[in-house]
């Protein structure tokens, strides 16, 4: 079975919309069930639900996983050992679920599908690979670290640079402060 996940945030129209097209053609030998979420696309080619309570019983049924980048999503189906195609939404403002399913591709843990088009391929990649099951006890402690650690480098950067600043303006005050007679603030006497 081919399980796509939306997520429970919100429906990524393009990636049901494609994976409902693929279950109709490239894929129609093969079981399709979409969550859909909230997404206005309702599949005629593969069975969809909205939400489930017990979607995890999904998850470790499907021999494949499609789902958007969310971390959520993602590293339930690394901890399953699961296949993982991870489609990341370029409509969103940022890249972080590029990035995100571009390090783990690089690692080998996922198929990172960058273009739809590509969605069957990346589905019949995946089905090839082989995965193991990834330890995500420690993931919140390891991430608090990192973003630790990211936190305080750009916390050194800014305070360097408020200090660069800083300075540049305490100069700039007191070469104007020295051209008006005044240095420091306080008023020279003439």
């Amino acid at each position: 079975m081919i399980f796509v996940t939306t997520g429970t945030v919100k429906g990524y129209r393009a990636m049901i919309q494609r994976a409902d097209e693929l279950a109709a053609g490239e894929l129609a030998d093969e079981l399709v069930v979409a969550q859909i979420a909230n997404c206005s696309y309702v599949p005629r080619h593969m069975a969809y639900f909205r939400y489930m309570e017990q979607v995890g019983v999904v998850f470790e049924r499907a021999d494949v996983i499609v789902g958007h980048g969310g971390t959520g999503t993602t590293i339930e189906a690394l901890k399953l050992g699961k296949r993982f195609v991870g489609v990341s939404d370029p409509t969103l403002p940022d890249n972080h679920q590029y990035e995100f399913l571009e390090e783990l591709a690089q690692r080998g843990l996922l198929i990172h599908c960058r273009d739809l088009r590509l969605l069957g391929e990346s589905i019949r990649g995946a089905m090839d690979l082989d995965v193991p099951r990834i330890d995500t006890s420690s993931f919140g402690r390891r991430l608090s670290e990192c973003i630790h650690e990211e936190l305080v480098a750009a916390q050194v950067g800014w305070s360097r640079r408020r200090h660069a600043t800083t300075a540049t303006s305490e100069d700039t005050t007191r070469r104007y402060l020295g051209a008006c007679g005044s240095v420091s603030g306080s008023r020279s006497k003439a």
